[in-house]
């Protein structure tokens, strides 16, 4: 009988995507008119499908086109490994990935290929692209439709995980100091709770606040990965409200002109118990900065 469903509902779908067509340009994959690119890689029979009103509760691991994961769901260890989407009549954009979920039935893996500008600057609501994804690029969405939740069961759900705060939090500790130990950095917080590396001692004017500072810098992940950085370098007061995460600003602080350090920043002198807006850094999780200080004024 599942057999059977799992037939039919396949040649469901490919008369429901009949006016799409596969694609050369991306083996495997099949384009929409909207310029959607998606592959089917596995089909549950759960039959349950999301209406308006619903949430979906999804595992996503999102990729360059080079396959470098730069945002996996499944590091947010606050929402056990999910992202939750409400699901609306509207997607974010023309081509977006969402344009698939009245498809998606509970259980059902796929993935997407859409275009890295319109997902950063419509869905993740980013001001500029990150420095490792290119304009024009595709990013890849490995995507698992886990469960689909009404309005009442998304409350439940979220206050569940509210209550998990206290716990992540300890996590976020144990793991930091795991990282301290692994890389024999044997450091104590400043009297401000961020950890600083100096690498080369500035001889120019100090970093008070209320000077115009410009840096560069590189945010980091403490696996190594990268998930901020300066395409030019970033001017700003220091001191002025949100410009910078308060850790680095208070870290910067400390340098002098021409000067160049590294700062481990627990999250909450960085993106706190909810993580960035645009989702890039998890909620609870220590970042690392490496930062030139260029100029002062």
């Amino acid at each position: 009988m599942k057999k059977i469903f799992f037939l039919l509902l396949f040649s469901s779908l490919c008369f429901v995507f009949s006016c799409q067509k596969k694609t050369e340009k991306h083996v495997g994959f099949t384009e929409t008119d909207s310029g959607l690119f998606y592959k089917l890689q596995s089909f549950e029979d759960s039959r349950k499908r999301p209406v308006i009103g619903n949430y979906l509760e999804l595992q996503m691991v999102y990729k360059t086109e080079k396959d470098s994961v730069f945002l996996n769901t499944q590091e947010a260890l606050y929402s056990d490994g999910a992202a939750f989407i409400p699901f609306k009549s509207k997607p974010s954009f023309s081509g977006s990935f969402e344009e698939y979920f009245p498809e998606m039935n509970e259980g059902d893996s796929l993935t997407f290929l859409v275009n890295a500008d319109s997902l950063c600057n419509q869905f993740l609501k980013l001001k500029t692209l990150p420095v490792f994804i290119h304009s024009g690029s595709l990013v890849k969405i490995e995507t698992k439709l886990v469960k689909i939740l009404t309005a009442d069961e998304y409350s439940k759900e979220m206050a569940h995980l509210q209550e998990m705060t206290d716990d992540m939090d300890l996590i976020e500790r144990e793991k930091l100091q795991h990282y301290l130990k692994t890389e024999k950095l044997n450091l104590s917080p400043i009297s401000s709770g961020i950890y600083y590396l100096p690498e080369k001692d500035g001889t120019g004017k100090n970093a008070e606040e209320g000077t115009s500072v410009r840096v560069n810098y590189k945010g980091y992940f403490m696996d190594g990965r990268l998930f901020d950085s300066t395409r030019v370098p970033f001017e700003f007061v220091l001191g002025e409200q949100d410009q910078v995460i308060a850790g680095l600003a208070s870290g910067i602080s400390l340098m002098k002109q021409g000067g160049k350090a590294k700062f481990i920043i627990p999250s909450q002198l960085a993106f706190g118990e909810n993580g960035s807006s645009n989702k890039m850094v998890p909620p609870y999780t220590t970042v690392i900065y490496e930062v030139e200080l260029l100029n002062v004024n």
